[in-house]
């Protein structure tokens, strides 16, 4: 998944220093991760411009957050539930996406867009991530205050309808998960 993205989202990241040469990138990633790109950063200087930092810091990563860069995944919940603005992007194998694609027909992959039937976090696939539409739509968030204090509320309540309502009861996230899936 990180082979996929990571030209991309570093491609994205170089683009917007270009607009805010004041932006500061941070990303939390897993202990085996860090390794894994302090050896790239020996390869490719323009990951010096991001600050990686251990997972566990990732709540205070999220909470200082102004818009975010991620990968379909739990991660895309977490930053909803900060009230992060956030971009999603997702690359697969183009066979396997063309079979996910006649299986499942999704309309959105974030379970967070899943559960909301619209798009709070703008999502791109395959052909469309790359670093001039994901730039796009992460400067909307850093531009405008008041766009991104909106889909921050809209993110934080839709939160709030994921939660389940008892302790035996489904949450409204594994309900729409189990109605995608039976269409």
């Amino acid at each position: 998944e990180i082979n996929n993205l990571i030209e991309p989202f570093i491609e994205t990241v170089q683009k917007l220093l270009t607009i805010w040469p004041e932006l500061r990138v941070i990303s939390p990633v897993s202990g085996a991760v860090i390794k894994d790109i302090e050896l790239a950063k020996l390869h490719d200087k323009r990951l010096d411009s991001i600050t990686f930092v251990e997972e566990k810091l990732k709540d205070s990563v999220f909470n200082i957050s102004t818009a975010a860069l991620a990968c379909s995944g739990t991660v895309t919940t977490q930053l909803a539930l900060a009230g992060v603005p956030t971009v999603v992007a997702y690359k697969l194998n183009p066979i396997t996406f063309i079979i996910a694609k006649v299986l499942y027909k999704p309309k959105f992959i974030s379970l967070v867009n899943i559960s909301a039937e619209v798009e709070l976090m703008p999502e791109f696939l395959q052909k469309d991530v790359n670093s001039n539409t994901l730039s796009k739509a992460l400067s909307l968030y850093i531009q405008n205050d008041e766009l991104r204090d909106k889909i921050s509320k809209k993110l934080t309540h839709q939160i709030i309808r994921m939660r389940p309502k008892s302790k035996l009861g489904n949450n409204l996230a594994a309900e729409k998960i189990l109605e995608f899936v039976k269409n």
